[in-house]
């Protein structure tokens, strides 16, 4: 996990803890792209130069932009915790951000398919109360985990709300 700061919680990562989509949820998008650019290969080695290049430059320029597109999607796609919060992230030049504070979540709870299981990547989902909409993030690297995680820290801090010894002052940014 990626940190920018220098205060440990739930086992002594510091937080906050930056948390991206794992490549391996995309595994297929990989896989296609590798049949195109293997098939683009084959055809400029076994085909005289002809209208085929043309498909040829096509086949490449589609494995190209379907790696870029899942490189973007997992880069603009950022799940932060800190000690009083969640915060989701989706998008490059239009940005949606949704949050959630650990006082607001009702739960916590992860989801995985066979196929995820198999690769050891899954749903995360932490649902607040009021009404608002859950929030999701999809293709989470060992989402039981980061849900054990979500919920130590969901524990230590009602804590320390109970117990009066949280104040805010002390959750500076130390970057």
């Amino acid at each position: 996990m990626e940190t920018t700061h220098h205060e440990t919680h739930s086992g002594g990562h510091p937080l906050p803890w930056r948390i991206k989509q794992t490549r391996m949820g995309y595994l297929h998008d990989y896989v296609v792209a590798f049949f195109l650019l293997v098939g683009a290969i084959v055809l400029f080695v076994f085909q005289p130069i002809t209208f085929i290049n043309y498909v040829i430059i096509g086949l490449i320029g589609l494995a190209v932009f379907l790696i870029l597109m899942v490189e973007l999607h997992i880069t603009s796609s950022t799940l932060v915790i800190d000690h009083d919060k969640v915060l989701l992230s989706h998008g490059i030049m239009s940005r949606s951000e949704s949050s959630a504070a650990f006082q607001n979540v009702a739960d916590f709870h992860t989801h995985q398919n066979i196929h995820e299981r198999m690769f050891g990547y899954g749903t995360l989902t932490i649902n607040t109360s009021g009404g608002k909409q859950p929030l999701e993030f999809h293709k989470v690297k060992h989402p039981h985990k980061v849900c054990d995680a979500l919920l130590k820290l969901a524990h230590t801090h009602t804590m320390n709300v109970k117990g009066g010894s949280h104040d805010a002052s002390t959750h500076k940014n130390h970057s």
